[in-house]
């Protein structure tokens, strides 16, 4: 779909912004999500969504959806169905087996063991081997000289890899792994770093937001006092910066909703009140339009349905707590 046939570029002007709730868009995806989730055949797990990663964080969102509403049980059912172990190893030795795949498959195995501990599931830590793997081989590769970029962004983000190794270790309880990933995040984001400002998504074909999910590693791995002298040191957003992105191309689609999931903890974390009304305005008004968006591309399978509505449930549930 080109460009100039998509939706412009989005203000949000008035206080009271009538956006969708949670619940509206886990209702709309999650039968989207659920072919991608289905067992296979073979050694193979994650080949339903087009590609690995991919079917991955397809995976993700079915605990994340059952976790936010029990009716959507089946969901997680079928997933678990399909990952079994023997499976598992064979893809995060074979297939998961790069930087966006590998964070992706420790955001699933933290959100497996978490719903197979709330459920009562007889092996809540089935997925702990596998993601071992992924967790080593993601550490060492972060552990290369000069690896670590606080300007890598999409396939290659430090900052989301990051995050998502240290919710991993803090899970099970690896106190020497997380306290090298909390030294590399002081090391490389904490101090001042020339980050794109959150107004360079605005035009960008990219799907990561690159200052979103610098704030999102922030403000979801530190203690409140670290967010605090970290939002001190930032410049001001100005409004111009918090409308939603345009749709130069079609990964623009997951921009609008990794802005969404940034702006909740933005908000979250925002010292001054006005800051944090503003940041949660933009929040619901990207969602808004996010599920406008939604409306004129889902069916099509190869550019939107296989990725697009797992990070519209990051985005939707990222400040619930979860």
């Amino acid at each position: 779909m080109h460009a100039a046939a998509l939706l412009p570029l989005v203000t949000f002007l008035a206080s009271g912004v009538t956006a969708p709730t949670p619940q509206d868009v886990i209702d709309e995806v999650a039968p989207l999500i659920s072919p991608c989730v289905q067992p296979t055949l073979g050694l193979r797990v994650f080949t339903r969504c087009y590609d690995t990663h991919s079917s991955v964080h397809a995976h993700w969102a079915a605990y994340r959806i059952a976790r936010f509403d029990a009716r959507y049980v089946q969901l997680a059912l079928d997933s678990a169905a399909a990952l079994e172990p023997y499976k598992l190893l064979h893809e995060v030795t074979q297939w998961v087996n790069y930087q966006y795949a590998r964070a992706w498959y420790l955001r699933l195995a933290t959100e497996f063991e978490k719903w197979g501990l709330e459920r009562g599931l007889a092996d809540p830590q089935r997925m702990r081997l596998s993601a071992a793997i992924a967790a080593d081989a993601l550490r060492n590769t972060l552990a290369l000289p000069g690896a670590i970029s606080p300007t890598s962004t999409d396939y290659g983000s430090d900052a989301w890899a990051l995050a998502q190794l240290d919710q991993w270790y803090a899970l099970v309880g690896d106190t020497q792994g997380r306290a090298e990933v909390q030294g590399w995040i002081a090391d490389h984001f904490l101090a001042t770093v020339a980050v794109p400002g959150f107004g360079a998504d605005l035009g960008s074909p990219r799907f990561f937001s690159t200052y979103g999910n610098w704030q999102y590693l922030v403000e979801s791995t530190q203690p409140a006092r670290v967010t605090a002298i970290f939002q001190a040191l930032q410049p001001p957003i100005p409004d111009a910066h918090l409308v939603v992105n345009d749709i130069p191309a079609v990964h623009s689609y997951g921009l609008g909703w990794s802005r969404t999931w940034a702006l909740q903890v933005m908000a979250r974390c925002a010292e001054s009140s006005a800051n944090r009304r503003r940041f949660w305005r933009s929040a619901r008004e990207h969602m808004r339009v996010g599920m406008l968006r939604h409306e004129q591309l889902v069916g099509n399978f190869a550019a939107y349905d296989h990725w697009v509505p797992q990070f519209m449930v990051y985005g939707a549930t990222a400040g619930l707590g979860y």
